[in-house]
This record gives C-alpha cells, sequence and structure tokens, in this order.
C-alpha cells in the first residue's frame, strides 16, 4: 500500500510541477499584426534621371 500511495504522491507532483509549464489558452497572444511600413522591397526602378525607386509591400496605412 506504500509504494501504491508513493506512486500516487510522485505522479501528481510530478503532473503539478509539469502544468505550471505550459501556458494556459488564456495566456497566448492574439493574431500577430504585421507593421503597417513592411521593408521587404517589392520591386526596384531608376528613373532617366538616375534615381532608384524602390516600391515595397505594405498596406493602405502607410500613405
Amino acid at each position: 500500500m506504500k509504494e501504491i500511495t508513493a506512486l500516487a504522491v510522485t505522479a501528481l507532483t510530478t503532473a503539478t510541477l509539469l502544468s505550471g509549464l505550459t501556458p494556459s489558452a488564456q495566456a497566448r497572444p492574439g493574431p500577430v499584426v504585421p507593421h503597417p511600413w513592411d521593408k521587404r522591397v517589392h520591386c526596384n526602378a531608376t528613373d532617366p534621371d538616375g534615381r532608384h525607386i524602390v516600391t515595397r509591400f505594405g498596406t493602405s496605412g502607410l500613405g
């Protein structure tokens, strides 16, 4: 009987310690919202005056 009790206490202690390491559903952050100014380059061009024109990915929030 003492062996079963010791095994049960060990299992309960292990389960209690491990449950503290996993985040709960309420602690998870929401969806990742990208920054409106995405610095990735969509395409490059050069105008007749030799200036480099860069088109970037983005949203209408950029302007």
